[in-house]
Order: structure tokens, then sequence, then C-alpha cells
């Protein structure tokens, strides 16, 4: 089973992106998580949280290649979740709660969208 670690970023880091728009997409890198973050904030739907994800290889290290970025709503009960394609929504409580159920059950995941 892969392994997957998962770091938050700072609301202070995401509005000091959102205050320079051209540099959003570095912080999140999924072009539609990206527009849906500037959607959100622009229909008054935010604040939003956002985390990195980042398969671990057998020593506990990240491992090489592309992880996943994640996105979650607290006022819709809402995360998406990209990995290299378009992000996969579901219905979820936490930022946490959303990337366990996508990391440990995906067909809750796919269930819940």
């Amino acid at each position: 089973m892969t392994e997957w670690r998962y770091d938050p970023i700072s609301a202070q880091c995401l509005e000091a992106y959102t205050e320079n728009p051209e540099l959003l997409d570095y912080l999140i890198s999924a072009t539609d998580l990206c527009q849906e973050y500037v959607d959100i904030m622009a229909a008054g739907d935010g604040p939003v949280e956002v985390a990195w994800m980042s398969t671990l290889d057998d020593s506990g290290f990240v491992a090489p290649g592309p992880g996943a970025v994640a996105l979650f709503v607290p006022s819709l009960g809402r995360i998406g979740i990209a990995s290299g394609a378009d992000a996969q929504w579901a219905d979820c409580a936490s930022l946490e709660e959303g990337i366990e159920m996508y990391i440990n059950d995906p067909e809750e995941f796919v269930h819940r969208n």
C-alpha cells in the first residue's frame, strides 16, 4: 500500500498568493483546482484549506514524481483532490477526513461525489 503524507498550506500563504494571482498556479498546480479556488473566493464561499499530498518511499522519504493537491471548502463541505488530472470531488467534514477517505477508501470517496 502506498504511504502518503500531507502538508497543509497556511492561510497566510494562501492569502499572499491570492494577492498575486500569477503565482497562484505554483501553489495550486492543478489547473482546475486553481480555477475552483479563484471562483470560490470570488463567490464569497471561502476561506478554503489547501494541502500538498506526497507519496513516501519505502524509507519514509518523499518519493520523486508528482503528488496531489487537495482543496477543501468548509462552507460547502466539499474536497477536491487532483493527482495529475482533473480533480475528483467528494462531500466530507474536514480536510483531514477527505484526504483519509481518498487514500484509504477510494470507493467511498467516489460514492460521495
